[in-house]
């Protein structure tokens, strides 16, 4: 090769790399100062967002996953109740939505869904960097997402810092208009039964899941090695089924809870589908501190309506309540809260 043609070379290279970095740095200008700042309030950045800046003493927050997203209606527990929940967010998210919410001047309830998953501590699946990219203005954001080690510096540059996530941010901006589900304040719902043949399709594969986990499982005790892959998918199975009973976890939430007693800890296991729980073979260590919390921590009240009866046309899947699931739940909960806050 020439040395003309080696500059040659070079310059396109170089010309290309430019090129390509402009238009990277002006879609990230573009979802910075047009896409962004029209996110509703089902986006998760905007939940983010708002529970930084809120300062209404009188609001209610409810923290949770989608199970919490879907079962919490607001207009139905009260006016001043806002659902932050979010898909995947356990206690990795909700320790940060704690500490946020703690940070405030406020003596209100606090609502937490709860599941056999809450304690997993699994930051790599469960903080969802397009959630908290657009908040990187925020100190507190960043130091949560470093501490996670979901945080390189690279990742706060124009450009970059959004890639990936496009497509996602349009979507929350669309949703609210397109969607034919029902939102309300940070809730999200269905108001229809999808139908048996798919619900069934769900819990088919519930119990297939399960007689997987059983079946490496006695592979395992047997003293068959287990591949790699199947290494990874017992550790799944396991995961997804079992309660997580993460001590290490389980006492940094209470001792946060101590550490406000004029603060009340509402934690709510969610309607769960009979095939949803059918799998849990420890749900005797989830009641045991269930009992725990409402014996021995005053300001921690845990219920438990994961066996709460609703036929199966109050379910949009084996995991999710719909609309009319959420209703029924929602006016029992009301009633209890109403009861136990009334009574404190």
């Amino acid at each position: 090769m020439t040395p003309f043609g080696s500059s040659q070379g070079l310059k396109l290279v170089t010309l290309t790399l430019v090129t390509a970095a402009l238009i990277a740095v002006g879609i990230d200008q573009i979802f910075q100062y047009f896409v962004l700042p029209k996110r509703t309030d089902i986006s998760n950045s905007f939940k983010i967002e708002r529970l930084l800046a809120e300062t209404d003493p009188e609001e209610i927050p409810v923290f949770g996953s989608s199970k919490g997203r879907s079962s919490f209606i607001p207009d139905s527990l009260g006016e001043n109740v806002f659902n932050y929940s979010m898909e995947k967010a356990n206690f990795d998210v909700i320790f940060f939505l704690l500490e946020t919410e703690l940070a405030k001047d406020k003596d209100g309830p606090i609502i937490i869904e709860f599941n056999t998953r809450s304690f997993v501590h699994r930051p790599d699946h469960t903080i969802d960097l397009s959630t908290f990219m657009p908040i990187q203005n925020s100190q507190e954001v960043i130091d949560f997402l470093d501490e996670n080690g979901r945080l390189d510096n690279f990742q706060l540059l124009p450009g970059v810092r959004y890639y990936g996530s496009y497509v996602r941010y349009l979507r929350s901006l669309t949703r609210k208009v397109t969607s034919n589900k029902i939102t309300n304040r940070g809730g999200i719902f269905i108001d229809y039964y999808p139908g048996d043949k798919l619900l069934t399709r769900f819990t088919d594969s519930r119990y297939k899941m399960m007689e997987k986990r059983v079946e490496l499982e006695t592979k395992k005790e047997s003293g068959i090695p287990l591949t790699y892959m199947e290494v990874q998918m017992l550790d799944q199975l396991q995961i997804n089924s079992d309660f997580a009973e993460n001590k290490e976890r389980i006492q940094k939430f209470e001792a946060m809870a101590k550490g406000y007693p004029n603060r009340d800890f509402i934690m709510v296991f969610t309607p769960h589908h009979p095939s949803e729980l059918a799998g849990v073979r420890n749900l005797e260590k989830l009641d045991s501190l269930f009992n725990h919390w409402n014996t021995d921590i005053p300001n921690i009240h845990a219920f438990d309506y994961s066996t709460f009866q609703l036929p199966d046309s109050c379910f949009k899947n084996s995991s999710h309540i719909n609309l009319e699931g959420a209703r029924r739940f929602c006016a029992v909960l009301n009633d209890d809260l109403d009861s136990l806050l009334n009574s404190n």
